[in-house]
């Protein structure tokens, strides 16, 4: 973009991403291969930004590096998406092991999950017995009103 023109690559990239891109951009040159990698750069209004950015080695006819084509995604949005996810998977996380319910976990092939206090209500030495079971084995054999299960 017309705003990384006329910019020194350490006035591009966040101090953290400085070296690792210096060195991602040197294995490249030595090794003739195509590499690439996450790198965050500081847009003209300051902004962070998260770019894959792939470094492609151009040959010449002895085969030596003459150059290197790099091309940038911004994928920020992505990042924040992911972000935002690990945060949430977080606070459920949290909520699913500090309450003082049992809680269970189920998809059409039994269960997924489940906190402590579901393996204490249902008499479990640990997670791996409680999830091994069907739901299937905690039914009663007969049911309060006399019927089979």
């Amino acid at each position: 973009p017309v705003e990384m023109t006329r910019r020194h690559i350490s006035n591009l990239l966040h101090h953290e991403d400085l070296k690792p891109f210096l060195e991602t951009l040197t294995r490249s040159a030595e090794e003739g291969n195509p590499i690439g990698g996450l790198f965050r750069f500081i847009a003209q209004n300051s902004q962070l930004r998260w770019m894959r950015v792939s470094l492609n080695p151009i040959q010449d006819d002895e085969g030596q590096v003459s150059s290197l084509v790099a091309s940038a995604v911004d994928i920020t949005d992505q990042k924040h998406s992911q972000e935002a996810l690990k945060a949430s998977e977080a606070k459920f996380r949290t909520l699913f092991e500090a309450t003082g319910e049992g809680v269970l976990l189920m998809d059409v092939g039994g269960f997924m999950d489940c906190n402590d206090k579901a393996v204490e209500m249902f008499g479990c030495a640990d997670q791996e017995e409680l999830l091994s079971h069907r739901i299937s084995d905690f039914w009663p054999k007969i049911q309060p009103g006399g019927e089979d299960s």
